[in-house]
């Protein structure tokens, strides 16, 4: 059995940010005026490249009691607001 780590290594990078950009599409009124669709879409394909990049070279760590923990975030978009439940 693999962990989630390494599952997501071994992920495609490409299909990780497209399936980001499918769930949560960019919305044009986030960047300004003078920036085309393709800068727009270019940005923000190259931000979430780079923060994917990011997450996978975070160094684990193993439980220090002994046990084993599960942190779950769960994010909603709301009216204007992203709402976060830790559990």
């Amino acid at each position: 059995m693999q962990t989630v780590q390494e599952a997501f290594r071994k992920a495609k990078k490409d299909d990780l940010v497209e399936q980001y950009l499918v769930t949560y599409p960019i919305q044009i009124n986030d960047f300004d005026d003078e920036t085309t669709i393709g800068e727009a879409k270019a940005t923000a394909r190259k931000t979430i490249a780079e923060y994917v990049d990011r997450l996978r070279n975070l160094a684990t760590k193993p439980s220090h009691d002994g046990q084993t923990w599960y942190f779950m975030l769960t994010t909603t978009q709301k009216i204007g607001s992203l709402s976060r439940i830790f559990l």
